[in-house]
């Protein structure tokens, strides 16, 4: 049976929504394996999903997959966890925005005197100086959630085995220049 557009796009939603909502507050979005099948049986809660719908999820860069003998896994990306956020209604809510606010706060706090090659701190750092879940701040890290709210501004973070790396321009303006001016 082949699905249409329409078809196929909802059971991505779908798949999307039920991937973060296992998720819950207590998991990175790349903390967890969502099984969908073993030995080609659809599990729960994931039974209704297409199989097709996978390859549509892998195709979009989504989801990564690990495939074992009789089990067939999916973990989100970071653009599978920002698509999701998004599909779920949950990317601009009232409550969302105060956690980005409040991300960006701490690390503009942690950056004071934008030392000349930035500021290292850890997520435990952030995540006390914050109040923010640690799950929750780790996936915003990791996909680049800030950017997505401030396009304009200097708001990309580096993380490499727990550490940040805040950039010296961190949240700064960009300087409106024209050499023909």
């Amino acid at each position: 049976m082949t699905l249409s557009d329409d078809e196929r796009k909802r059971a991505v939603r779908e798949a999307l929504t039920l991937m973060l909502t296992a998720l819950g507050s207590d998991h990175a979005f790349d903390e967890v394996f969502h099984d969908v099948s073993r030995s080609l049986v659809p599990q729960a809660p994931f039974d209704r999903i297409p199989p097709t719908t996978w390859d549509d999820l892998e195709a979009r860069w989504y989801v990564r997959p690990r495939h074992t003998f009789g089990q067939q896994s999916y973990q989100l990306t970071a653009e599978g966890w920002i698509a999701a956020l998004k599909v779920a209604k949950q990317f601009d809510t009232p409550e969302q925005r105060d956690r980005i606010v409040g991300l960006r706060r701490a690390l503009v706090d942690l950056n004071k005197g934008r030392p000349p090659y930035g500021t290292l701190t850890d997520v435990t750092t952030l995540v006390s100086r914050s109040g923010l879940p640690r799950a929750w701040v780790e996936s915003a890290i990791q996909s680049q959630l800030l950017t997505r709210w401030f396009p304009d501004d200097h708001v990309e973070l580096e993380l490499d085995r727990g550490m940040i790396r805040i950039p010296s321009r961190f949240g700064a303006d960009e300087l409106d220049f024209d050499p023909d001016e």
